[in-house]
């Protein structure tokens, strides 16, 4: 093994390389999941697993972005209730190689 390549890598790469050469508008997704803030979280680990994303955005019903839920804040919830409450993985974050 020679080393690895970080997020925190391909940023600093891409500061030095594309510096003043590109802007946000160029790199969006137009295309996004979303979900209203009152669904239930077993819904939206759901829509992520299907749909292959790893975060969407959520609305209220007067149909503003409110925020973004990840899968690394299910996953971390996911944690503290199984060390909480000794609960069992939701299936959505199990595969074949584990969670």
């Amino acid at each position: 093994m020679l080393g690895v390549i970080t997020k925190t890598d391909l940023v600093r790469d891409f500061t030095k390389t594309h510096q003043n050469k590109k802007i946000v508008g160029e790199h969006i997704t137009e295309h996004y999941l979303w979900v209203y803030s009152d669904i239930n979280l077993n819904k939206v680990v759901s829509k992520m697993s299907e749909n292959k994303i790893l975060c969407v955005i959520v609305r209220n019903k007067e149909e503003n972005p409110i925020g973004i839920i990840t899968f690394q804040d299910l996953f971390v919830l996911v944690i503290f209730m199984g060390i909480q409450k000794d609960i069992v993985f939701p299936k959505s974050f199990e595969s074949e190689q584990g969670l």
